[in-house]
């Protein structure tokens, strides 16, 4: 990325001086690392602590760069909080390519690849998405909703696209029972 943002024609940060382009790479490192599901799954109860405290200001250093980190994530996930058509497109193609990795994983390696990479639990997809939303989206939103209600619409999304899985799964299990798949 930085050498993208410096290279001809987009040298975005040539004018900054080195303790300057010090802070900002440090603050991109910082940002593309925060992606990292796991690293989210080791702030969200600091961060989910501070909402609850009623704590709305994050001027210490540390505060800061949780809540940079719980941003991120939230950029990162944020297709579960678009309009259904949307969602359903971005599922897919992460679906796609969680399905291609759990191929390698098992043909390649020869491991048995998690439940939301593994091909065989295909018909899984609507209640593997159920337990996401449930486990990392919404209570990720609920928290940004009460530090501030501007992200409502995004919950709502959330929720909305929860209802739309819930259906989906129950047309499944309607169809075929509630046999497990794999």
């Amino acid at each position: 990325a930085i050498m993208i943002l410096n290279s001809g024609g987009t040298n975005l940060f040539g004018n900054l001086g080195s303790e300057d382009f010090s802070e900002v790479t440090k603050l991109l490192k910082h940002a593309i690392l925060a992606t990292d599901l796991s690293l989210h799954i080791q702030l969200r109860d600091k961060f989910f602590a501070q909402v609850n405290s009623g704590q709305k200001s994050f001027d210490d250093r540390v505060s800061r760069e949780t809540f940079r980190s719980i941003l991120m994530t939230t950029c990162d996930i944020a297709g579960i909080s678009k309009p259904w058509e949307v969602q359903r497109q971005v599922s897919d193609l992460v679906i796609s390519e969680f399905f291609d990795q759990g191929d390698k994983e098992k043909h390649e390696l020869n491991i048995q690849p998690q439940a939301c990479m593994d091909r065989d639990k295909q018909d899984d997809v609507a209640k593997l998405q159920i337990a996401w939303i449930d486990g990392i989206c919404l209570p990720l939103y609920q928290a940004l909703e009460k530090l501030n209600p501007s992200f409502k619409p995004m919950l709502n999304g959330v929720l909305d696209n929860r209802v739309r899985w819930e259906e989906l799964e129950a047309e499944r299990v309607s169809k075929h029972g509630l046999l497990e798949t794999g």
